[in-house]
């Protein structure tokens, strides 16, 4: 009994895992969707489902300058890649080293994948899903 127990319980465990990832992408990503002359970030009202007129699969911070002009900062929906100039950037420190913003003009792209990643210019917030699998698995370990 305690056998078919378990084995339903990792099924059940499973099919969990599965399915909160696949809802997770299907709902839609979330993404601050804003404009600004700063690296400050995008305010909380900013984080907007991206439209589904478009296959979105990240968010984008983009930071333009031009000679004589103020840096722009830019973030939005995104379809990969992001950037055809260099492979997808990891996180922010990256981004440092592959685009020099010391020069007079610049244009650097960061994405990344999970909601709201995009708030300022590379901190990610952890996805919701990753915390209900851990859940999960710390209930599994509990329950084992």
């Amino acid at each position: 009994m305690v056998s078919f127990i378990r084995k339903d319980f990792n099924l059940t465990f499973l099919v969990t895992c599965f399915l909160t990832v696949i809802v997770g992408k299907v709902i839609g990503l979330k993404c601050y969707i804003c404009d600004s002359y700063s690296s400050e970030p995008c305010p909380d009202v900013d984080l907007i489902e991206c439209p589904n007129n478009q296959a979105y699969d990240r968010c984008l911070v983009r930071m333009l300058k031009t000679a004589n002009q103020p840096r722009k900062v830019i973030r939005e929906c995104a379809l990969g890649p992001c950037n055809f100039r260099e492979p997808a950037f990891d996180n922010i420190f990256k981004l440092r080293q592959q685009c020099d913003m010391s020069k007079d003009s610049y244009d650097c792209v960061y994405c990344c994948k999970d909601d709201g990643c995009n708030k300022d210019s590379g901190s990610s917030l952890v996805p919701t899903s990753i915390i209900i699998i851990g859940l999960l698995v710390m209930t599994q370990l509990v329950y084992h």
